[in-house]
């Protein structure tokens, strides 16, 4: 079964992440030198020091806000939900920084086993293909990406928050999935992208609909309508009371529409008032110094003072193709898998003639498509490439189109099949090796 894989999954990589902590000497350990009660403690137990070993990168970040909460301007890069459940949970494992580790690591490793179940069950939903479904749920258990669905990062818990959202919207329980929705863009800034499953929805199940009955209230011909003898015929007054309904009902549908939209938003705009009022009015801040100070960033409205466009452009110089210089390109070769099989998928469908272009191409695949799109766009131009990789597998579309490809017959697919079954296993026994040891991989 799904759960299974994905727990076993998790059980390997955690512990190849462990023992190559022991054996190989960290190669940066800057990550210790967090000011004040870092996440590493030398008087910890063994299965403390073990799990303190695999915070690294930008599990270290998390770790620190969820002990000592948002207290410079770069941590605004890390969305919260991750660390308050790392602080929520902490007591059950012994509090302290132990407790945050240990916390943080059963969040994202029980999140990754319980998204691919949720994966799975979004595939039958919208694929229609159970055989479809669950292949694609194995390949998203055992993706390159493993090393961050075990660690301290929020890609696991935002999948399960997003592949939850789509299925309950699949299920037409609009009000539920917009809360994980919510949830979602409480934890990673492309939370916001959800939005895209509730344009889609809303197009299929209000506004299309909606144009329909438009064109044949306000194209049947006005036989018997009009006025007679000065007064408005019984036809009129139907069409004029049909008319005013349709109006009506658009209206009411748009209002909800955009209520749901807000909702999703709301976490994310919160999330930056909270910047804005430390770093700007100089809440929290006994002293008043950023009251007086405040920072370059509180007079930009784009459209609104943005905290987290600052930090990622000031701080890891996060900007379009500002990562396309020479020495970026073993980490252009790193991606390359990533944003290769997503310009073949983009290709095939813009311009495939055949039964898998077709597939692609269903109405309700359309916004996990779009989104996939937009992510790996995002990815080549704008971020750090090298991050591509993990960015995208908490795509499902990623899955389904693998997954559609490896079923086919032939010489190449089986090829095809052992590629990817190949990089998506070293991809991820490297990773296990060169993020918990501090070398460069993010």
């Amino acid at each position: 079964s799904v759960w299974r894989a994905a727990t076993l999954a998790r059980g390997c990589t955690l512990a190849f992440m462990i023992a190559f902590d022991l054996i190989v000497d960290d190669y940066d350990t800057s990550g210790s030198l967090s000011p004040g009660p870092g996440p590493r403690d030398p008087s910890s137990s063994a299965l403390c020091r073990r799990a303190e070993g695999l915070v690294t990168w930008d599990s270290v970040y998390f770790a620190r806000v969820a002990t000592n909460g948002y207290e410079y301007e770069q941590t605004h890069a890390f969305f919260p939900l991750l660390p308050w459940l790392m602080r929520a949970l902490s007591p059950l494992f012994g509090g302290g920084s132990c407790g945050v580790a240990v916390s943080g690591l059963a969040v994202s490793n029980a999140a990754h086993v319980a998204s691919a179940v949720a994966l799975e069950r979004l595939g039958t939903s919208i694929l229609d293909d159970e055989v479809l479904a669950r292949a694609a749920a194995m390949l998203y258990a055992f993706n390159p990406a493993a090393v961050f669905h075990s660690a301290i990062y929020t890609e696991p818990l935002f999948a399960f928050l997003s592949f939850t959202g789509c299925l309950l919207l699949a299920r037409t329980r609009k009000n539920a999935a917009c809360v994980a929705f919510a949830l979602a863009s409480l934890a990673r800034s492309n939370g916001v992208l959800n939005l895209i499953h509730l344009a889609f929805d809303f197009w299929r199940s209000a506004l299309t609909p909606a144009l329909r009955q438009m064109r044949r209230l306000w194209g049947e011909e006005e036989e018997g309508g009009g006025y007679v003898n000065g007064h408005e015929s019984a036809v009129a007054r139907v069409k004029r009371r049909k008319r005013v309904a349709w109006a009506k009902g658009l209206a009411m549908a748009s209002i909800v529409f955009l209520a749901r939209c807000v909702s999703v938003l709301t976490p994310t705009l919160w999330f930056q008032w909270m910047g804005y009022r430390t770093f700007c009015l100089g809440g929290g801040d006994p002293n008043g110094y950023y009251a007086a100070n405040p920072r370059p960033w509180c007079a930009s409205w784009r459209p609104f003072p943005n905290v987290y466009a600052f930090v990622q452009d000031h701080y890891w110089n996060v900007g379009l193709f500002r990562y396309y210089s020479p020495k970026q390109l073993p980490n252009f070769l790193l991606a390359l898998p990533a944003l290769g099989a997503s310009v073949h998928a983009a290709r095939a469908y813009v311009k495939g003639a055949d039964e898998d272009a077709t597939w692609m191409r269903k109405e309700p695949l359309r916004p996990f498509m779009f989104q996939w799109c937009v992510m790996a766009l995002a990815a080549a131009a704008v971020m750090h490439v090298q991050v591509a990789t993990r960015f995208l597998s908490v795509s499902p579309a990623v899955y389904w189109y693998l997954a559609r490809v490896g079923a086919n017959e032939g010489t190449g697919t089986r090829k095809m099949r052992r590629i990817v079954s190949t990089y998506c296993v070293v991809f991820g026994l490297v990773g296990t090796l060169m993020f918990p040891t501090f070398y460069p991989w993010t």
